[in-house]
């Protein structure tokens, strides 16, 4: 320890002395900051901490560091009268072991039950037309079948122009690009 170090350990023992544990206790705290193997500073950390938990901690730790050191023993003299350990727990005794008793299924005869049939109800309905497919066309105001027909669509005209510009082999791609489109059968328009 550095003389200034030894001077507050000097220092928190006379403060013990006087009855000023906690004072002594906080500054043996610091001290074992920076000196966390001394067994004097330990040993007196100890005796003055308020936490049984961490005198037993403590206490362990100087058994690892110096099992031969005297004040071992008034440490754990110390913690045994202030902090008693808490009382064992009575034996355990495990349940008496019983014998699982299973009932003997009972057994019954299905009971036969004649089925019950009943008249199925009936019921009348309209006649369903259905037409082949007619729409209405917003052009002529008619309900007729369309003519669909395939085309290329806007995006293979647009792909068959990039192509042609960039790889004239591949332009035909887009031209493969169709889709389908409904027109009225009377007016030529495109239906929706």
């Amino acid at each position: 320890m550095n003389p200034i170090d030894l001077e507050k350990f000097n220092h928190a023992v006379t403060l013990v002395n006087l009855g000023r544990k906690p004072e002594a206790y906080q500054q043996m705290r610091e001290l074992a900051n920076n000196y966390s193997q001394d067994p004097n500073i330990l040993l007196w950390l100890g005796l003055l901490t308020p936490n049984g938990y961490e005198a037993r901690q403590i206490a362990d730790t100087l058994n690892r560091i110096d099992p031969s050191n005297p004040g071992i023993a008034q440490l754990q003299q110390h913690i045994n009268q202030t902090w008693p350990a808490p009382p064992a727990p009575p034996p355990y005794q495990p349940p008496a072991y019983q014998q699982p008793t299973y009932q003997q299924p009972t057994y019954q005869q299905p009971a036969y039950q004649q089925p019950v049939y009943q008249q199925p109800a009936v019921v009348y309905q309209q006649p369903v037309y259905i037409q082949a497919g007619t729409s209405y066309c917003p052009f002529c105001h008619t309900n007729v079948p369309p003519r669909r027909i395939r085309r290329i669509s806007s995006a293979g005209w647009v792909v068959f122009t990039l192509l042609l510009l960039f790889t004239v082999v591949f332009c035909w791609i887009g031209l493969l690009m169709k889709e389908e489109v409904m027109i009225c059968s009377t007016c030529g328009m495109r239906i929706q």
